[in-house]
């Protein structure tokens, strides 16, 4: 090799570690943000997300052919936003950024070449770590009885770790590490089992499984490599429980489950799902609509006794039931394909494949198998961080497969559509996804400037929000409680008024959220002598049934319920319920 060839070579090859830096980063950045998003709900950071995995997909290739497995991510993710958009009487902001993740991811991991595809998960091992590191030092030096670091449950934790855990020992066992990423792999291992998730076991069994049954078509590992997979399994083991150990004098914040409360926390879960089962039953064909078990629960919260009156869980804990009730069978159908497909496609392409295609093709199926069979106790297709490192797994094999030409359609590629077209369409989702995170951002500004005494402020902000987003419950319902705060503070019959036509809009646009209905009670009750006309006593009553209705043991709506019973003059005669 010359002087001139070997400087070039050198260039390209720092060329190349800067890109995989790069692309590391960027997932590593899209991954926290969609985990900070999973935990607080934010819809900024969703978005700050979607545009870190943007970026990461325009430093890939466009694939080269339409594969099943591509066209059931796009169906799963096009039901959900079809559903939320048009068939769902709650549309909710999530309906639209969780698929769009999930597809961003996907098509990111598709785009990119193996080189890349390294360097992401080199950005998801860097968050895991993070993610595990802080759970292990909640339960040391905290308190905590779970690990589960700042997200909500440790469920997501466990179920986020599996994710890249189970690849890692893939990669390790058959050679693709050395003692260093054993180490990494044995704080994994603790921080899984500090989060005591039996759903993330079964789903880490089920990766385990799957890893088996296709790695007996790859060369046998190696001793060596079998010794660091055991001894990171079992320093993980002895990690996790010096963790559960807390120091002497450091009270523990909540007491660890026994036998009988993950007893009871298992028929919770039958209650729940009988719950899903019954409000699909009454919507067979589309569903009851994208994110709407909680109403679900609500209305039947008398069948659900484990839950009391004021626990509040927004999934039935097995994400095939609830996407059933949810999005109808379609919904169903696109969630069993996304789980059963890649065993199937990646069982008859490691033929085909060069050695370590083969060993990362096994990798990605058995993260993938950890979510899948997670998916059927608990809920992480429902959780943004989760569907980010899932749709990153599937488009990584979906890239094997259309190496190994398995899995193609029976149909050319579609061409690339026009320059013009393109702009336009990327401008199109745009709008349509920046609208909620400006309408978060304009609600947020509101009630802060509320807070400081800036009514007009607050209520221009507010409205610019129930404007941006008209579809969304919660705005209507801020702008209502504004409005019904003025009139209580001496404002007149306008403002009144406002708070009505505000209470009202929310409840024309989710007729399932009973608070916009309490606000129009409420309001007729305590203020409805500042208008010409107010409600009549029957109308009162009707509705405060009708809060009844959608949740009868809230306390609010029973409390409601009283004082309107009180307010016409009529008094609830004894054992009557209604």
């Amino acid at each position: 090799m010359t002087v001139a060839e070997q400087i070039g070579y050198a260039g390209l090859k720092a060329a190349a570690q800067k890109r995989g830096g790069l692309a590391a980063s960027l997932f590593f950045l899209a991954l926290a943000l969609a985990a900070a998003g999973s935990a607080q709900a934010v819809v900024g950071l969703w978005a700050a997300a979607a545009i870190a995995l943007l970026a990461l997909s325009w430093m890939g290739q466009r694939a080269a052919a339409t594969t099943w497995l591509s066209v059931a991510a796009t169906g799963f993710a096009t039901l959900i936003v079809v559903n939320n958009f048009f068939l769902s009487p709650a549309y909710s902001p999530a309906g639209l950024f969780h698929p769009l993740l999930f597809i961003l991811a996907f098509g990111a991991a598709r785009r990119c070449p193996e080189r890349l595809q390294r360097s992401l998960f080199g950005g998801a091992l860097a968050a895991a770590l993070v993610l595990g590191a802080w759970g292990l030092v909640q339960l040391r030096f905290q308190g905590e009885a779970r690990a589960l670091a700042f997200l909500e449950t440790p469920n997501t934790y466990a179920a986020l770790l599996d994710l890249v855990l189970l690849p890692g020992a893939v990669w390790l066992l058959w050679g693709r590490g050395g003692r260093g990423f054993a180490a990494l792999l044995a704080l994994l291992v603790a921080a899984s089992l500090a989060a005591f998730s039996r759903g993330a076991w079964i789903g880490a069994l089920a990766g385990v499984g799957a890893a088996i049954l296709l790695g007996v078509r790859l060369p046998p590992p190696a001793g060596r490599a079998w010794a660091r997979l055991g001894a990171a399994i079992v320093l993980g083991g002895l990690i996790s429980i010096v963790a559960r150990v807390p120091l002497p004098g450091l009270a523990q914040e909540a007491p660890r489950p026994d036998a009988p409360a993950r007893l009871e926390s298992s028929l919770s879960r039958l209650e729940l799902y009988a719950v899903s089962w019954e409000a699909y039953r009454a919507h067979p064909v589309a569903g009851t609509g994208y994110l709407t078990f909680r109403y679900a629960l609500e209305r039947h919260r008398a069948e659900v006794p484990s839950y009391g009156v004021a626990n509040v869980t927004y999934f039935a804990h097995d994400d095939y039931l609830q996407l059933l009730q949810e999005t109808g069978p379609l919904g169903l159908l696109a969630l069993v394909a996304l789980a059963l497909l890649p065993y199937g496609f990646a069982r008859r392409a490691l033929a085909r494949l060069e050695p370590d295609q083969k060993v990362h093709a096994v990798a990605a199926v058995a993260g993938l198998a950890t979510m899948s069979v997670h998916a059927l106790v608990d809920y992480p297709f429902y959780v943004p961080a989760c569907l980010v490192l899932f749709g990153a797994l599937l488009g990584a094999l979906d890239r094997l497969l259309a190496v190994a030409g398995v899995g193609h359609l029976p149909m050319p590629a579609l061409p690339a559509l026009p320059r013009a077209a393109r702009i336009a369409l990327v401008l199109i989702a745009g709008f349509i996804v920046a609208q909620p995170v400006a309408a978060e951002g304009a609600a947020y500004w509101g009630r802060r400037m509320l807070g400081q005494g800036g009514t007009l402020s607050a209520a221009y902000w507010l409205r610019v929000a129930s404007r941006l987003q008209p579809r969304d419950w919660r705005y209507h319902w801020y702008l209502g409680q504004f409005w019904q705060g003025q009139a209580f503070a001496g404002s007149d019959a306008d403002a009144v008024r406002f708070a009505l036509r505000e209470f009202d809009a929310g409840l024309g646009v989710n007729p399932l959220e009973v608070r916009d209905l309490l606000g129009r009670i409420t309001t007729y009750r305590l203020l409805g002598q500042k208008l010409p006309q107010s409600a009549s006593a029957p109308e009162l009553e009707a509705w405060s049934r009708q809060a009844l209705a959608l949740a009868p043991l809230m306390p609010q709506v029973r409390r409601e319920r009283e004082r309107v019973l009180a307010f016409v003059g009529k008094r609830r005669s004894a054992g009557d319920t209604r």
